[in-house]
């Protein structure tokens, strides 16, 4: 004999004791623009130091221009170019 599941007659359910456990949300991984976002806001002073800039930092500060911009620049050996590129990115986070 095949039971039929539909209505709620032929179900039963344990009971458990107790108070019923919380469910805990999955977390959603972040996106490569929110870490990057992430970043610009714990480094402020990258954008607020005239010093000398590491080329991984310099990565990063391009590769969310790119994100944002829809662009392709690469990072060289054109401070102008650089300067251009973080106060684009400081204006949109700080400014």
């Amino acid at each position: 004999m095949e039971k039929n599941y539909h209505d709620n007659e032929n179900i039963k359910l344990k009971k458990k004791r107790g108070r019923p456990k919380k469910i805990q949300p999955t977390p959603v991984p972040l996106t490569e623009q929110e870490v990057l976002e992430q970043w610009v806001k714990d480094n402020r002073e990258f954008f607020f130091n005239h010093n000398r800039k590491t080329r991984e930092d310099l990565g990063k500060v391009y590769t969310l221009y790119n994100i944002i911009y829809n662009s392709s620049k690469t990072p060289g050996k054109c401070g102008g170019c650089h300067r251009h590129i973080i106060d684009t990115i400081k204006k949109k986070y700080y400014g």
